[in-house]
């Protein structure tokens, strides 16, 4: 394994600004080899999207596909101001398939980041981002 410079890497100086949050060098560490087994690429965007994602589940790890499910999220709904309750379960059940065939971890996912789950009430962007990034993080249980 070729040997990769850590110390002064612009790439933790990027991560601490989005996390807004100072790390130490094992932390860094630790979490360039998470990007790197997820199947992410090293580059500012990416370590900017985990450091977000960090924020919202501070103990998950996420995968090349949820990454990229949060972004099309993003890219897709980013103009709209809010979302009805209903359109955004619709969402996050085309973006992320698993969570699909288990609707009750949808209204979990809400309540993991502190928001009410109901089909009538209508959320800002930053509070569906937070739903959709919780529900992206849903790792189902194989039996």
């Amino acid at each position: 394994m070729p040997l990769v410079k850590t110390a002064n890497d612009p790439l933790k100086n990027h991560y601490q600004i989005a996390a807004n949050q100072i790390i130490r060098h094992s932390q860094w560490v630790e979490i360039r080899s998470n990007l790197i087994r997820s199947g992410m690429r090293l580059t500012r965007e990416n370590v900017i999207k985990y450091a977000r994602f960090r924020q919202t589940a501070p103990r998950k790890h996420i995968t090349l596909a949820q990454s990229e499910a949060y972004q099309e999220f993003i890219n897709k709904y980013g103009s709209r101001s809010d979302f009805l309750g209903v359109e955004l379960i619709e969402i996050v059940k085309q973006l992320y398939p698993p969570i699909r065939s288990r609707p009750h971890q949808i209204r979990k996912r809400f309540y993991a980041v502190g928001l009410r789950c109901d089909r009538s009430s209508i959320y800002s962007f930053q509070d569906a981002c937070k739903a959709v990034a919780s529900a992206i993080l849903y790792t189902p249980k194989h039996k």
